[in-house]
């Protein structure tokens, strides 16, 4: 079933058909909200389940009990009152602690002047900005997060602004006995694996002598997309802060992020884990929900050859699926209500506020 109506949703997309929800925003009925399907995600979204944690309690943010986790989303500052705005609107609120990192500095306020008033923190690192210092930028933001957090939470979870994260998901997965075992072992890392072409290294690694000696050492770069996040627990954030002036962490380059930190990591013997369920289903998602199972193109073939390749179609998420990337703000809120409002013994849609648009938790 769930097959045919993901199969009818994409095949309204493609014909040009299109639902109009400006009529059903304007109302906070629970019919009408629910009946939203956007971005051909319903079918996909229907098919994860939310675990019950006892340990996120109705204030999440004074849970003092393992897994505390600490969300650090990067953002922008003309994103502030859309993509930033809606994580703190919904998953967000989940974290033990959320916070932003941005090029300016800024607070974001969910449902301002209520007793229900939440405000999160935008912080600034003091480096240049732009796209070719965003290892530069994030480098300085590990540091910040070590210097102010480390001792205060046991995961810490990076994410963009158009990542979608489940955190009771996330939470019944840090507790399982694998991940317990090793949290405070060794350094981890976990999220969507994925595997660079050799044949792209030297396009990231200027330096022809790291390259050749990297490509003569390991088989392949296996690193975790940055698009739906990762969770890296405190030894992860150890190693790799202690690590980052080192010759093999690119200290002068310019890199893609979860490239740099992969490369950085794999010199110190740590790799991504797989987090995959045990059919194979994925529990992290580098794209949508949409486009999650549809035939992939080509790169993301490419890029998934060397860490079990391409489920799509007639695969499914793993029923305990963590997170989704490329999640705009309105669905965003759709994913919220199907996942927390619209299943059976949901609590009523009214809890949402401001026309069904925030999550008020």
């Amino acid at each position: 079933m769930w097959i045919l109506s993901l199969l009818l949703s994409v095949a309204y997309a493609r014909l040009g058909v299109s639902q109009d929800t400006s009529e059903l925003f304007s109302t906070d009925s629970s019919s009408n909200l629910c009946a939203i399907a956007l971005e051909e995600s319903q079918g996909i979204v229907d098919l994860v389940e939310v675990a019950l944690d006892e340990t996120l309690s109705q204030d999440f943010r004074s849970n003092d009990k393992y897994p505390r986790v600490l969300c650090m989303v990067n953002t922008v500052s003309t994103r502030h009152n859309t993509k930033a705005q809606a994580i703190a609107e919904t998953w967000g609120q989940r974290c033990t602690k959320l916070v932003f990192f941005s090029n300016t500095s800024d607070t974001i306020v969910v449902a301002a002047g209520s007793k229900a008033e939440y405000r999160f923190d935008v912080i600034s690192v003091d480096v240049p900005a732009g796209k070719d210092h965003t290892w530069q930028i994030q480098k300085a933001r590990l540091e910040y997060v070590y210097t102010h957090f480390r001792n205060d939470f046991d995961w810490f979870y990076k994410a963009d602004d158009d990542a979608y994260v489940i955190m009771e998901n996330l939470h019944n997965y840090l507790k399982r006995p694998e991940i317990l075992d090793k949290t405070l072992q060794e350094p981890m890392q976990l999220g969507h694996r994925f595997s660079l072409p050799d044949e792209f290294l030297p396009f990231y690694i200027k330096n022809d002598t790291l390259a050749s000696l990297w490509l003569s050492t390991w088989d392949h770069l296996i690193y975790s997309s940055g698009g739906p996040g990762y969770a890296i627990n405190a030894l992860y954030l150890d190693q790799l802060v202690k690590s980052m002036i080192k010759p093999t962490c690119l200290p002068d380059s310019n890199v893609p992020i979860d490239l740099a930190i992969a490369f950085c990591m794999t010199w110190n013997g740590v790799s991504p884990w797989n987090t995959r369920d045990h059919d194979g289903h994925d529990r992290w998602h580098a794209v949508s929900p949409g486009d999650d199972f549809i035939t992939p193109v080509y790169w993301f073939q490419m890029y998934r050859q060397h860490v079990g390749g391409v489920h799509a179609m007639l695969e499914r998420p793993a029923p305990d699926s963590v997170a989704f990337h490329y999640i705009s703000p309105e669905l965003m809120h759709h994913i919220d209500r199907s996942l927390y409002r619209c299943r059976e013994n949901s609590q009523d849609i009214t809890s949402f506020g401001l026309d069904g648009q925030v999550m008020i938790s």
